[in-house]
């Protein structure tokens, strides 16, 4: 009986080790993105998500990852990028959440509620981008413009964008809360092994 309670022991040991190992590699590189995404450093963070997700992370953390990277990008986004570059931005985001079915491309069924939420975020600035573009094609060729209500109309889209982006910002740091959540409930529960101790890289 001792030597089958002994021989169970190492093969949970051996499962957890086994685990650990595979898990690790994506782990780090995953960890280390966030470490530099909350110093502000968005394209070394994208550069680390981008090498977690080539170590065939879980469908679950594939996810985080991907809405991770996405944030870093949207972060990039500056009040002196232009709508073209702004929509060039967005739309790569969008193209991060929707690879492997995170977010869903043409539906609402992704298997990551974050990401759905992210996607419909990113899609509502894309559509307000895209009407201001077209509208100001349209006053361009239709009718002269008025120099007074052009300058109101920049101020409002301005103000409109920066809400954006504020909800976003908004969004990414309740993402990070979350994600730091269960990163601790993930060294509690393998308090032998740390995958990450805050440590600079």
């Amino acid at each position: 009986m001792k030597k089958k309670s002994i021989i169970a022991v190492y093969v949970v040991i051996l499962l957890i080790a086994l685990r650990l190992v595979t898990e690790m590699p994506y782990m780090l590189w995953y960890n280390h993105g966030n470490d530099l995404y909350n110093k502000g450093d968005y394209t070394e963070a994208i550069s680390a998500y981008d090498i977690a997700l080539d170590l065939f992370p879980t469908k679950y953390k594939e996810c985080k990852i991907r809405i991770n990277m996405a944030l870093a990008m949207l972060k990039k986004i500056t009040p002196d990028y232009d709508i073209n570059t702004r929509l060039e931005v967005l739309n790569i985001a969008r193209e991060v959440l929707t690879d492997d079915g995170c977010a869903g491309k043409e539906d609402d069924n992704g298997h990551s509620k974050e990401a759905e939420k992210l996607k419909k975020d990113i899609d509502r600035e894309i559509e307000r981008l895209e009407q201001f573009t077209n509208s100001n094609g349209q006053n361009g060729t239709d009718k002269p413009n008025n120099t007074e209500q052009n300058g109101k109309d920049k101020n409002t889209q301005e103000k409109q964008s920066q809400e954006k982006l504020d909800k976003l910002e908004e969004i990414q740091k309740q993402g990070i809360v979350d994600r730091r959540k269960e990163l601790d409930s993930l060294l509690e529960l393998n308090n032998s092994t740390i995958f990450y101790e805050g440590k600079n890289w």
